[in-house]
């Protein structure tokens, strides 16, 4: 999926993946929040001993999610979206 500013750009599912594009949309909304991959967030709230987003910033959690899966697409103008995937553990949906 690909997402800017809630409008959703592109999606790609099987349809008895439901579930897992609503997770992707939760991901891309916290990418778009915070502007850091939904990993980078998740990995910052672990340190925090276990810190949730609603706990530290009062997001809903059925409207964001601080799991691996979405990151910042930027072009020269600056943030243009979000990148988001679903279905895979954290770490495989990393891109170097």
């Amino acid at each position: 999926m690909c997402a800017r500013s809630g409008s959703r750009c592109f999606s790609c599912a099987r349809s008895h993946v439901a579930q897992q594009r609503v997770h992707a949309v939760r991901k891309a909304r916290t990418v778009e929040h915070f502007h850091r991959s939904s990993y980078a967030i998740g990995l910052t709230l672990l340190q925090q001993a276990g810190t949730t987003l609603a706990d530290k910033h009062g997001l809903d959690p059925a409207e964001y999610a601080a799991h691996g899966g979405s990151f910042l697409k930027v072009a020269n103008v600056g943030v243009i979206g979000a990148v988001a995937v679903s279905g895979l553990p954290q770490r495989d949906t990393i891109i170097n």
